[in-house]
């Protein structure tokens, strides 16, 4: 094997080796592109769960604000 075939030898790994990684590369910018996909719409179930229990929190809080104003304004029997 001369020198000229040597490097052919090897330019053709380098290539190889080369297109693996950017094969590798590209199943793990799918996977993450995936995962942040996953992550956004957890994010939004996570504020809009966020949001409903606030809102759960304000009904229930006016609602016992409401009672204990009709037990206060009751007349007591003595």
């Amino acid at each position: 094997m001369n020198g000229s075939e040597n490097y052919e030898e090897e330019a053709e790994n380098f290539v190889e080796e080369y297109d693996l990684l950017d094969k590798q590369l590209d199943s793990l910018d799918s996977a993450l592109t995936v995962l942040e996909e996953r992550r956004d719409h957890l994010h939004e179930e996570i504020k809009k769960l966020v949001e409903e229990a606030k809102e759960a929190r304000l009904e229930q809080e006016k609602e016992q604000g409401k009672a204990s104003e009709e037990s206060e304004s009751k007349p007591k029997d003595s």
